[in-house]
């Protein structure tokens, strides 16, 4: 008898740590408690670390990090891609301020501790795939509402017709609360350089005469004052960019060096963040094998669905809301390429030259990369019109490259590394060149149109292709058109624009 209540005692030990399910109505004290006794007895099973992590979530308010995701996933959006940059856009990226108000909450109110027991926690759930928690509709509610959805969004939400009675967090749900207390302790334990160099990059590009050097301040007072006199021509600005040059003696380029001092060009930051983003990148691609290899045919809403559709239809005004499964991955899985073409537009991405068609698969090849490695994408965009034609062109085609060796900038970047210096004497050249338009021999055009690109230190003309690029080979971005220095394009271009626009003629009574 005592044998045989041994074994169920150690049975419901078993079954109690292998549980897979649990349904919480309420994270009150109660359920709370109850929690914690169970992992502090050694004997939680996967569900109740998860559960507990879901309680600890529901403390805290996280509409900082919503509204920077939000941002994010819209500025993948087609739509928003073929869109100018703004300055709005730019102060949307980086939310230094922001940012650092949600930092300074999570101190006071000890949401970094409490982010580190999640993530403690949910060590406890990994790899435990058919681990779930059902939550009731007010659970939902109150994790929404925290986490930054206002009350309108929750509302029009749970009155979805296929929204259930309980909604099913998963094994996606669970990493992507890791990959959120992972976040929040890495900007933590970086924010000193962290909101340090945001602040000073968002200075320089909203207020860059304030980071002058004192030399290049008297250059600009000096013709500030004697263009409050007499308006400026434009030969002047040869003469605007020589007194710049001179300043660090490198009197041939006119650059960031003459303007500011190293320390406002040189960005530092502390290298392990490679390996942090590395880290979260590895949770980004867990979720994605998950849904599609061990749970591809689930039919069930998790937290993740409900996010992601809400964020989906505020990029997408066209479409009718609707609560859909698997959409954050059939969203990473979808085909890039095909969704970035147009119909006279074909697009192909390489990722370290392999051509890859997803984000998913971008993902993949950054995090082989990290942390110290080359990373390098190519998007390549051709299209065709009867213009090019009259042009002589088969067709345009346009590269945009990014490469980067995170070893060599594991320390910081130095903004003096990105090419942008101009020659004195640009401007006159320019000037030459445009008078010359349509009367030059077409050599002497080119001739002139080479010295106006070597005049600017980022344009390059290689082989014919006109290449804009910022940055050395450690880390760089550049646009490639493809052989549109041809002189005989040229030649048919200026011959396009000499002539007078066809007339549409007049219809008869």
């Amino acid at each position: 008898m005592k044998k045989l209540l041994g074994i169920l005692l150690v049975l419901t030990m078993v079954l109690s740590i292998f549980s897979v399910n649990l349904v919480i109505d309420d994270f009150d004290d109660n359920t709370k408690n109850d929690l914690e006794r169970s992992i502090n007895s050694g004997n939680a099973s996967a569900a109740e670390y998860a559960a507990m992590s879901l309680a600890i979530m529901s403390e805290y308010k996280f509409e900082a990090l919503y509204n920077q995701v939000e941002i994010l996933i819209y500025g993948l959006d087609e739509e928003a891609l073929n869109e100018p940059i703004t300055q709005e856009d730019l102060e949307g990226v980086y939310q230094t301020e922001e940012m650092e108000e949600f930092i300074n909450y999570m101190r006071d109110s000890g949401g970094i501790q409490a982010m580190n027991d999640i993530s403690n926690n949910l060590e406890h759930v990994m790899g435990k795939y058919e681990t779930r928690v059902s939550l009731s509709e007010d659970v939902v509610r109150q994790l929404l509402l925290n986490f930054g959805l206002d009350q309108k969004d929750v509302d029009n939400i749970q009155s979805q017709n296929n929204y259930p009675e309980y909604v099913e967090s998963d094994y996606r749900d669970f990493l992507a609360m890791k990959i959120l207390a992972e976040a929040v302790l890495m900007m933590d334990a970086n924010s000193d350089t962290y909101f340090s160099t945001l602040g000073e990059l968002e200075n320089l590009i909203e207020d860059p005469a304030s980071s002058l050097k004192p030399e290049a301040t008297k250059v600009v007072e000096k013709y500030q004052e004697k263009w409050s006199q007499t308006s400026p021509n434009l030969m002047e600005f040869d003469t605007v960019l020589q007194d710049i040059a001179d300043i660090d003696g490198e009197i041939q380029w006119a650059n960031l060096s003459d303007l500011f001092a190293d320390e406002k060009l040189f960005f530092e930051y502390n290298s392990e963040i490679f390996v942090n983003i590395k880290d979260i990148l590895g949770y980004v691609l867990d979720i994605s094998d998950f849904e599609e290899t061990y749970n591809e045919d689930r039919e069930y809403l998790n937290l993740m669905d409900i996010i992601f559709s809400e964020l989906r239809d505020k990029i997408d005004d066209e479409s009718e809301y609707e609560l859909k499964t698997r959409i954050a991955t059939d969203f990473m899985r979808g085909n890039l390429s095909e969704e970035l073409s147009q119909e006279d537009v074909t697009t192909t991405i390489y990722i370290n030259g392999e051509e890859v068609y997803t984000i998913i698969s971008i993902l993949e090849g950054l995090y082989e990369t990290l942390p110290y490695g080359n990373f390098n994408m190519n998007m390549s965009l051709r299209t065709w019109a009867p213009m090019l034609q009259e042009l002589g062109m088969e067709e345009l085609k346009v590269e945009l490259e990014v490469g980067v060796d995170f070893d060599a900038v594991k320390d910081g970047i130095n903004l003096k590394d990105l090419n942008i210096k101009l020659r004195p004497g640009v401007v006159m050249n320019a000037l030459t060149l445009i008078s010359s338009l349509g009367s030059a021999p077409s050599e002497q055009l080119m001739t002139t149109l080479n010295t106006v690109i070597d005049d600017i230190g980022f344009l390059y003309n290689e082989d014919r292709d006109l290449v804009v690029k910022m940055g050395e080979d450690d880390y760089f971005g550049s646009l490639r058109v493809k052989g549109i220095l041809d002189i005989q394009i040229i030649e048919n271009l200026i011959q396009s624009l000499n002539q007078p626009p066809q007339s549409q003629g007049t219809q008869g009574n």
